[in-house]
This record gives C-alpha cells, sequence and structure tokens, in this order.
C-alpha cells in the first residue's frame, strides 16, 4: 500500500452531484450514478493513483479496476458519493476478485483499517525478499492485511517477481541505492511501478 497523494476530486463530478440535488430535490446516491460521469472520474482517478490498485500496487486501467468504497455502499449510504470514500480498486490479481476490495466486501472497522488515504501508511507494512508482507506488530495493519487478503500466494510471487527485476540484487545495488528509490518513487509517464511498495520497502531497509 502507498499513500494516495493529492486525492482531489473533479469539478464536474460535484457540478453533476450539486445539479442532480437541485432537479431532484434529493442527494444522489450510486444508483444514480451516471455511466459518462462514472467514465470521467474513473479516470481521473485513474492518473491520481498513477495506475496502480489502491490496495496491492498491482497495475490497473479502466478494464481491471473498480470503484470501492472504504465505508461500504450497504452500511453508509449516504456516503457513496463522497469522493473522500472512493479509490480506485484492482479486481484480484487474477480478475477473480481473489483479493482487494471485491474481497473486503461490506467489512469495515475504522479502528482496525489502514486506508492508503491515510498519510504514511505504507509504514506499518514489512515486505520481505520473498514478497511476504506483514503489519509489523501493528494490529491494525494485520487486519488489513487479512481483509484485503494481500498475503495471498499469488500477490506473494508477483511482489517477489517484481523485487527480483528491479535491481535489488545487482552488484552495485548498495552502491545506487538512492537512484533504485527515486525511481520507483517518481511515475514514468504518469505511472507507477506495478508493486512499488514491496520494492521500495526492501530497499529502504537495506540503507
Amino acid at each position: 500500500m502507498i499513500y494516495i497523494k493529492n486525492h482531489v476530486t473533479i469539478k464536474s463530478f460535484e457540478d453533476w452531484k450539486l445539479a442532480f440535488e437541485k432537479k431532484n430535490g434529493r442527494k444522489p446516491t450510486y444508483d444514480d450514478f451516471r455511466n459518462h460521469e462514472r467514465v470521467k472520474l474513473k479516470n481521473h482517478m485513474l492518473k491520481e493513483q498513477k495506475f496502480i490498485c489502491g490496495y496491492c500496487c498491482k497495475a490497473i486501467e479502466y478494464n481491471t479496476s473498480h470503484f470501492e468504497h472504504l465505508k461500504p455502499r450497504s452500511k453508509f449510504e449516504g456516503e457513496t458519493l463522497d469522493y473522500d470514500n472512493i479509490i480506485l480498486s484492482c479486481n484480484g490479481y487474477l480478475e477473480e476478485k481473489e483479493n482487494c476490495g471485491h474481497f473486503k466486501g461490506n467489512w469495515y472497522d475504522p479502528e482496525l483499517f489502514i486506508s492508503p488515504l491515510m498519510p504514511n501508511c505504507d509504514s506499518v507494512f514489512e515486505y520481505f525478499e520473498n514478497g511476504e508482507i506483514c503489519g509489523k506488530g501493528n494490529t491494525a495493519a494485520s487486519t488489513t492485511i487479512s481483509i484485503l487478503k494481500l498475503d495471498s500466494p499469488l500477490l506473494n510471487r508477483a511482489r517477489n517477481a517484481a523485487i527480483m527485476v528491479s535491481g535489488y540484487f545487482d552488484d552495485d545495488f548498495e552502491e545506487n541505492i538512492e537512484d533504485y528509490i527515486a525511481y520507483y518513487e517518481n511515475p514514468a509517464n504518469g505511472q507507477l511501478q506495478p508493486f512499488c511498495n514491496a520494492i521500495l520497502g526492501v530497499m529502504k531497509d537495506a540503507l
């Protein structure tokens, strides 16, 4: 997980909500969310998240992601269109809803959930060379890993593969460690590298 910086809504989305309320005498719900508005908002959020899942940091595109409500729609109907309650999540590593937002479902506990909208959210997770993840003894982090299934064998292998080709095992890694970290912290052409969270985690631990 990496902090989603500058999580800022777009004017067209807020204008649509205001216009809907003025016309219908009530605030819109997620079911009122029109397709063309969804397209505009989703494209904005993809750029905002640098084309990675808000939870596992897998690479995502328009058709391989979904609007994820941090507070579930079924329990917080009045907040389904609050921008601060929405991120983009992948649809599972194999697109089968086996981790992240779809796997989380309707679960929510503000005391036990780490959100990518929390500054320094990545600091409570620890990554290992083999791709495994743990919560650094933090109960909320450990619960979040379990609820999102961030420790699945598939994600562990994917993170390990990303670390293997990252330069972490290169002979000149220690000599160029700051350059490697800068590369994975900064988007190239507006995109972060998949699983940059795990790569940065092991690299920074090596400092």
